[in-house]
């Protein structure tokens, strides 16, 4: 099985960044909670999972296209060589 490639992220306060709620924390009461609570806790956790992975997954989507936008502009910029001629005249 290949290895999946890493998401790319977007720097803090950029304009298209995703933001995540804070983590609702460990289950500190798992399995001492009324069933009602438990539930309720599940739910809050997979929502939270729900959310973490939208905003990976848009940030690297984003991260993509802008680096493959940029590798464009920059196949299509012309190309500009500087070359520095020097006379090979010395004198002794």
């Amino acid at each position: 099985m290949a290895a999946e490639e890493p998401k790319q992220t977007l720097p803090v306060n950029d304009p298209e960044a995703g933001y995540i709620s804070p983590d609702p924390g460990a289950s500190y009461g798992t399995g001492t909670l009324p069933p009602e609570e438990q539930e309720a806790l599940d739910a809050r956790a997979k929502a939270y999972e729900e959310e973490k992975k939208a905003v990976e997954d848009h940030e690297d989507e984003v991260a993509k296209k802008r680096a493959q936008e940029a590798g464009g502009a920059a196949e299509e910029a012309p190309t500009t060589k500087s070359s520095s001629k020097t006379s090979g005249s010395a004198s002794s």
